[in-house]
């Protein structure tokens, strides 16, 4: 072997040991200390975008790590102000979607800055198209109807409802929420109420008043049945919510008959001293 090849040879050999070094040392470390920073708020862009360029490949980084510094490097973007950027990584992590509880949640922030800053940008197509994108590739991985869908599904709904823009795909959301809880949790899970208070605020936003009091009679129920002692307390409240999209509505007979269960339920509370 010539002389040159020895120190080519000798090259390669000193990179694939920094590069274990940093895959099996460095990774963690690094990992551990954008964690800590994260903890005080999101890192910096710089911090992030040292992290990308070591760990964004297969090659550096391991499977949990490569999409953990995808997400800070999306928010870190973000927080920024840096949209477009923001847009390719957070588009980027949602390919790394899998079953892991971990995976799931990263994904759903992920597509909730797509959603709110598509939509600030005034391009409601390209959120709509993520979330659909999203919905069916967590739906293959966790299995239809699957309860693990709950929670990142209600956490995306949040930022689906109060955006004229989104609202239609944020009641479709919510209905599947509710379903898939009503299949495995049943009537009185609590994790009812998100998906409930979304269906009654899409309402609010459209003015659909039957719609309103459609959902906040449901919400009155699930908390009825959940609230134990505090029943009549919980009673009284949704009562008088009634009573104001009773008016909203403009349906005078009924709102006198629920000014009046108001007006008896606060009595009854007052003299029990629960009020």
């Amino acid at each position: 072997m010539t002389r040159g090849k020895w120190i080519a040879a000798g090259i390669i050999s000193v990179l694939l040991l920094l590069i274990c070094v940093l895959r099996f040392w460095g990774t963690p470390a690094i990992r551990d200390k954008i964690i800590r920073e994260m903890k005080s708020g999101p890192p910096s862009s710089s911090v992030s975008r040292l992290a990308i360029w070591l760990f964004d490949n297969p090659i550096m980084a391991d499977r949990e790590t490569r999409p953990f510094v995808l997400l800070v490097h999306t928010l870190a973007l973000d927080q920024e102000g840096k949209k477009g950027e923001c847009l390719t990584y957070a588009e980027k992590l949602l390919e790394f979607t899998d079953s892991s509880p971990q995976s799931v949640q990263w994904s759903s922030i992920a597509l909730s800055v797509i959603v709110n800053n598509s939509v600030q940008n005034g391009k409601p197509a390209q959120a709509q198209a993520a979330l659909k994108r999203w919905l069916q590739r967590m739906e293959e991985t966790c299995g239809k109807d699957h309860p693990r869908l709950v929670r990142p599904f209600s956490l995306v709904l949040n930022c689906l409802v109060f955006n004229p823009l989104t609202k239609d795909e944020a009641k479709k959301l919510a209905e599947k929420v509710i379903a898939i809880i009503l299949k495995h949790g049943g009537p009185n899970d609590p994790a009812l109420r998100q998906p409930l208070e979304a269906l009654r605020n899409i309402a609010l936003l459209e003015m659909n008043w039957d719609e309103a009091i459609r959902a906040a009679e449901q919400l009155k129920q699930l908390d009825m049945r959940l609230a134990g002692s505090n029943s009549d307390l919980t009673e009284l409240r949704y009562l008088k919510e009634l009573l104001f999209l009773t008016e909203k509505k403009n349906d005078d007979a009924k709102a006198l008959e629920l000014s009046a269960q108001v007006v008896d339920k606060a009595i009854n509370l007052a003299r029990s001293r629960k009020v």
